[in-house]
């Protein structure tokens, strides 16, 4: 990703974390997460965090004091970031699933971000209501936020160098999707018929993406028929996970390639978040972690 200077953000509501905002302890146990294998965190519309599988809680304190989540990334299936909206401000928390303890605040800006994610190298992306992408280094001395881009609707991001961006320009079946590169910031346009209006990216690169329809489709960078299994037959299912009794709202791929989905189910309308594999006609497992609102893995 490109650090010119006069990209970045000054002045523009962006403060050092304020030594006022008491700061979130997330109560999540390490351990159970690494023994069950399973690194999905769903977002509750009440601020709760829940643990993907037997429907486990785990809430932030003082939600009323501090404010409410509004955003959760992960990055090594260890490092959990927490959106918090306290007021007209949001900060971003960082805190280690390994141990419990107290999460250390990165930083404040005034609150326009709707969803953050985390890159290769310790990259932190952050999308705002107005669709501009931002990025923020973690292991850099420079304490700015960096303008990437315009025109985003959704943004997926993990250990590899390709994150993936769904647009806001219109394409049958949702928007256009582009992969782009945080180290070189080269971008790539998926062809037609790719499209998408949410996207999610494994450690391999490969693209997980939701349609208008509410399907799950697996994109490769270069687009349609790049895969291996695509050479060998056309009629190849792979690329599709079978939802046929859901619709897809939200997609997250953690950091063994392993697919999550939270769906709604449409004959009851209820929400459910489901551990999916390429193909299959029904999910794996699935979960019911109340009013979910969106997950994330890493």
């Amino acid at each position: 990703m490109h650090n010119q200077a006069n990209d970045q953000v000054s002045g523009s509501g962006i403060q050092s974390p304020r030594p006022d905002v008491a700061v979130n302890e997330v109560l999540i146990s390490g351990r159970e997460m690494l023994r069950q294998k399973r690194r999905a965190l769903v977002l509750g519309d009440a601020g709760s965090v829940w643990l993907q599988d037997r429907d486990i809680r785990y809430d932030v304190r003082d939600l009323k004091r501090n404010g409410v989540v509004a955003g959760l990334g992960m990055m090594g299936g260890i490092d959990l970031f927490v959106l918090v909206r306290h007021g007209n401000m949001q900060t971003i928390y960082r805190c280690s699933l390994s141990e419990r303890g107290s999460a250390t605040a990165i930083q404040t800006r005034t609150g326009d971000l709707r969803k953050i994610a985390v890159a290769h190298g310790g990259i932190l992306l952050a999308l705002d209501t107005t669709g501009n992408l931002w990025s923020y280094r973690l292991d850099s001395d420079c304490k700015e936020w960096v303008f990437e881009r315009g025109e985003v609707e959704d943004v997926g991001a993990s250990g590899s160098p390709i994150i993936w961006l769904v647009t806001t320009s219109p394409r049958y079946g949702g928007r256009v999707v582009v992969t782009r590169d945080v180290v070189t910031g080269r971008e790539f346009t998926l062809p037609s018929p790719a499209s998408a209006i949410k996207v999610a990216v494994g450690p391999d690169g490969l693209g997980w993406s939701i349609n208008a329809f509410g399907d799950v489709w697996r994109l490769h960078p270069k687009g349609a028929g790049h895969f291996d299994e695509c050479q060998v037959d056309t009629a190849c299912t792979k690329c599709r996970a079978g939802l046929s009794e859901f619709r897809a709202l939200d997609v997250a791929v953690d950091s063994e390639r392993r697919l999550f989905v939270l769906a709604e189910h449409k004959g009851d309308l209820r929400r459910r978040v489901l551990e999916c594999e390429p193909g299959v006609v029904a999910p794996v497992r699935a979960s019911e972690p109340g009013s979910a609102l969106y997950i994330a893995a890493g």
